[in-house]
């Protein structure tokens, strides 16, 4: 199969993962057929509000379904599609989180695959370059064609045979989640000070932005600095002064001690500082009083 074997695809879902997707295959010359989009919001023509009205429309075509729908709905996107009662050339889910069972209702109509971004997706944005992008096929055929099309789109392939899906999906959770929460505390204690929004955006993203690039070809224990890296004891006892005195820090506060006692196993301490180090994020120690 060669990425020929997509033109004419349909995709369903045009939110962040559908409209990236569209753009990103139309600049790579691959053909769309429709966008089933439910609420309409696309500059692509050919868009339907549903299957059934695609179908009215090119009742003849067997086209690839790509499905980007949210995870939980991805299950209803296959009924869907088998009410079609045609057999289409494979039907591809762009979710993380789908176990293999999510296909079962298909039984053998067609191959059936995963083409998961690991990216912030923007909409109408496309693909990053060298962005890891998770694979897995019922078929050798339809892996290979995922293979190529990832290639086409310049990402990189992350294979998801044999893979938990839970945990493959909570690990880009973390990364691209959770750490919002983190970047939301910092640009509060920025603006508290009388920063800019703006201000506090722009430093905190440059900021996690030199660390990520770093992530990329250096491990976790080889970038951290900081108060814990040095084991600043000062430095750290000022913090917690600080979040421990300023209540509408409470829950940074709670966050702080965890993930910076989490941070010792990031270091080279000795036991004695590493316990001291321990009483002082557990409010043990005579320094956190």
């Amino acid at each position: 199969m060669t990425n020929e074997f997509f033109d004419g695809c349909v995709i369903m879902g045009q939110g962040k993962a559908g409209s990236a997707l569209a753009k990103a295959l139309s600049d790579a010359g691959i053909s769309i057929s429709a966008i089933v989009s439910r609420s309409q919001a696309t500059k692509v023509p050919d868009t339907f509000s549903t299957l059934e009205k695609w179908q009215q429309h090119r009742p003849k075509e067997k086209p690839v379904f790509f499905i980007a729908w949210p995870d939980g709905e991805v299950a209803t996107a296959v009924s869907q599609i088998i009410n079609l009662d045609i057999q289409p050339k494979a039907v591809i889910h762009l979710s993380g989180a789908c176990a293999a069972d999510v296909w079962l209702p298909l039984g053998n109509r067609c191959p059936t695959g995963t083409f998961h971004p690991n990216e912030v997706l923007k909409q109408h944005q496309g693909f990053g370059e060298n962005i890891g992008v998770g694979v897995e096929a019922s078929s050798p055929e339809l892996h290979e064609a995922l293979v190529a099309l990832a290639g086409t789109l310049n990402l990189s392939v992350v294979s998801l045979e044999g893979v938990d899906r839970g945990a493959y999906h909570l690990a880009a959770v973390t990364v691209a989640n959770l750490s919002l929460v983190l970047v939301q505390h910092a640009i509060k204690l920025w603006t508290d000070q009388g920063f800019s929004n703006h201000e506090a955006q722009n430093a905190m993203g440059n900021l996690l932005r030199s660390c990520a690039e770093r992530v990329i070809t250096a491990s976790p224990d080889e970038i951290l600095t900081g108060p814990v890296a040095r084991a600043d004891v000062a430095t750290i006892k000022n913090h917690l002064d600080f979040l421990n005195s300023n209540p509408d820090h409470e829950a940074l506060l709670q966050t702080y001690r965890l993930l910076s006692e989490q941070l010792l196993a990031l270091t080279s301490h000795d036991l004695e500082i590493r316990q001291q180090l321990t009483a002082l994020f557990q409010g043990t120690s005579d320094h956190s009083k």
